[in-house]
């Protein structure tokens, strides 16, 4: 009797824990969800409505239009210089191609190589495998600022700045990204190899027919959150794609230039809302891929 009092209370403290903690991303998610219902209703609001409101300290512009977001395509320009030094104007359009160009061309050809090698180097044993291990890992430990300098210079010398020859850099086959690979590859059972090589499989149909399959869905999963990630990058873009802004390089640019220019804080609103759009419409595409179970993939047939 006693120790089925103990239990009970035992699970009721856990309880009670339990529904603490939850309060805690419940209370992040309505603050993101009111961040994102606040500068819904700025991008909406007339441009003279939200300075009054400024002034007011109302956080509700109202006098709701969709004149701001029409703005957009009109005020969203970046001059950059061409080719032959000329300088020209980058329209909303253009932009909104070479983010796509930008993910999808830095994505790409990381996803890929990382595959591979960390297919390679968590499933073979090979002499340096150690030590290529041991060196991504240091590597990932040097600050940006240590060798950005040097990567620009290098890229510089090999005219892979300012052009598409540089998302062939991207392809580089560390990081975060070969860990996570590389773990994967490293907790998938043999079984499914070795009956294979029974049946007279080499190592390529091995990895084509069997192990391939069975990483689709994490493939997928880092594929979505790289595209995500170089969407949203902007400070390379400024580095090594200067002739090429892309949306949010120029939501930057415009960001500390705005009062200058004279373009209104709704109608930069109207822009950043613009410009999440396709990665929005990605992930509501893939969230049922995402929420598979990663062992979802295996052997059909």
């Amino acid at each position: 009797m006693m120790n089925l009092k103990a239990r009970r209370r035992e699970l009721h403290s856990n309880g009670f824990w339990v529904n603490f903690l939850g309060i805690i991303p419940l209370l992040w998610g309505c603050i993101l969800l009111f961040m994102v219902i606040w500068g819904l209703n700025v991008a909406l609001g007339d441009p003279m409505t939200y300075l009054d409101k400024v002034l007011e300290h109302d956080l509700f512009v109202g006098n709701y239009t969709i004149q701001n977001f029409i703005d957009v395509a009109q005020k969203f320009m970046q001059p950059v210089s061409g080719s032959n030094g000329v300088m020209r104007w980058v329209t909303y359009p253009e932009m909104l191609i070479n983010s796509l160009v930008y993910s999808l061309g830095c994505t790409l050809p990381r996803l890929v190589v990382t595959t591979l090698f960390s297919y390679v180097t968590a499933r073979y044993e090979f002499r340096g495998r150690r030590f290529l291990y041991a060196f991504i890992m240091v590597q990932m430990m040097i600050p940006t600022y240590g060798q950005d300098a040097a990567k620009y210079k290098m890229l510089s010398e090999m005219n892979m700045v300012d052009n598409w020859l540089y998302y062939i850099s991207q392809g580089a086959g560390h990081g975060g990204l070969f860990l996570i690979m590389y773990a994967y590859f490293k907790g998938l059972p043999n079984a499914y190899a070795e009956a294979a090589k029974i049946d007279g499989a080499g190592p390529f149909a091995i990895f084509k027919s069997i192990m391939l399959p069975c990483a689709v869905p994490i493939i997928t999963a880092q594929g979505i959150m790289n595209f995500i990630f170089y969407w949203n990058d902007y400070a390379t873009v400024m580095v090594y794609q200067k002739t090429h802004p892309t949306l949010s390089s120029t939501l930057y640019v415009l960001r500390t230039f705005m009062f200058y220019i004279g373009l209104q804080t709704p109608t930069y609103f109207a822009g950043i809302f613009l410009s999440i759009i396709p990665v929005v419409v990605l992930y509501m595409l893939s969230s049922g891929k995402l929420n598979k179970n990663i062992s979802a993939g295996g052997i059909k047939g």
